[in-house]
């Protein structure tokens, strides 16, 4: 009995050997796969009509480091391989020639009293005759007209002339979307009407070029009037 007990401890013993050996011979064949490593490369651009600064404000995500100098138009980005097709060609499209944005502001005051209109442009009459369809006073005045041009990107301000005191305009944001002339976009991030310091419009809004836009009606005065805000934009 003792003999066969030994034998089975001695068979037990060799095939645990066995099997170790098998898993430390397979462990030391084993070797991982290196991941493969990020790689950057350092390119550097010349700027013609926009800033480093507004480069990198508006692309840093694609760059891992920038360097520049704040009186030249040289970038200097690292940047991965993965990454530079289109950042450069996001780059080419900010790096472009900004176009002016011309404005022409109308206020038109839309009254229950009969009045005469003194309006001469006849694309300005035919806006006012879809407002006639869905206001109803008995006249609409023009008040005032004013111009200002906008550079794309940028934010304008004025004092309006107009014959109410203490009118301004702002424009914010002003961008033109296109590149075909006469299918272009013009898009307002906002239009903020006030009367010194009252906001009587406050919107946002996008329209054709050359079109007409009716930004906004607010009540104006104490007789119950309002002021109807046109705007009409030429891209030069």
């Amino acid at each position: 009995m003792k003999r066969i007990l030994i034998l089975l401890f001695l068979m037990f013993f060799l095939f645990s050997g066995f099997n170790f050996a098998q898993e430390s011979k397979e462990s030391k064949n084993y070797e991982p796969v290196p991941e493969a490593k990020a790689e950057y490369v350092t390119k550097t651009y010349t700027l013609k009509h926009i800033t480093p600064r507004e480069a990198i404000d508006a692309l840093r995500l694609y760059f891992r480091r920038d360097s520049h100098h704040r009186n030249s138009r040289m970038l200097t980005v690292q940047i991965l391989r993965e990454n530079v097709a289109e950042f450069e060609k996001l780059l080419k499209k900010l790096d472009a020639a900004k176009r002016n944005i011309y404005f022409r502001i109308y206020t038109v005051i839309a009254s229950n009293e009969q009045r005469g209109d003194g309006i001469t442009n006849k694309s300005l009459k035919k806006v006012l005759e879809e407002v006639k369809k869905v206001l109803s006073f008995k006249s609409y005045s023009l008040d005032g007209a004013s111009i200002t041009t906008i550079r794309e990107g940028k934010d304008g301000f004025l004092s309006l002339l107009s014959k109410q005191d203490g009118l301004s305009l702002g424009l914010d944001n002003v961008c033109v979307k296109g590149d075909v002339p006469g299918k272009r976009t013009i898009e307002i991030g906002g239009i903020t009407l006030k009367q010194y310091n009252v906001k009587l419009i406050e919107t946002e809004t996008s329209f054709k070029e050359n079109g007409y836009l009716i930004a906004g009606v607010s009540k104006i005065g104490k007789n119950g009037d309002a002021l109807i805000l046109v705007l009409n934009a030429e891209i030069r």
